[in-house]
């Protein structure tokens, strides 16, 4: 047997026999995650959109692995982590451009759009009208 495949063989028996952080994504298990930790995920999100910087540490906050947080999102909200965070920001930036903001640029930035396109078609998308079209409503009242 040559040397790489004891150490195939090694490495491998060593990931399958500890528990470590990858144990789950290696044997595709998860473990079942429970409505109060998606409860607690979507009050993070809610309370702060912006400072979410990945789901993984979102899962990380409510001691979740990022597949458990996914699964109970579905199997709880019918979303994903990530379609409802894309949505809270899309909230909050929309009161903003309502509220009047200085520009639709300045706005995408605070919630986390380093597309500006990407940006106004999600907004165009939920919303209706492109982002702009609220700023200048926004505008005109005032």
């Amino acid at each position: 047997m040559s040397s790489d495949a004891v150490e195939h063989v090694v490495t491998t028996g060593l990931l399958t026999v500890q528990r470590h952080n990858y144990t789950d994504a290696l044997t595709g298990r998860t473990r079942s995650l429970g409505p109060q930790q998606v409860r607690r995920a979507v009050e993070l999100i809610e309370e702060r959109p912006d400072a979410v910087s990945s789901i993984a540490e979102l899962a990380r906050d409510v001691g979740a692995s990022a597949r458990a947080l996914q699964a109970g999102f579905r199997r709880y909200l019918d979303s994903t982590p990530g379609e409802y965070l894309r949505s809270a920001r899309l909230k909050r930036a929309r009161a903003d451009l309502r509220g009047g903001a200085a520009s639709v640029s300045e706005v995408a930035a605070r919630w986390g759009y380093s597309n500006i396109g990407r940006f106004a078609a999600e907004y165009r998308n939920r919303y209706g009208e492109r982002p702009g079209e609220t700023l200048k409503h926004a505008h005109a009242r005032t």
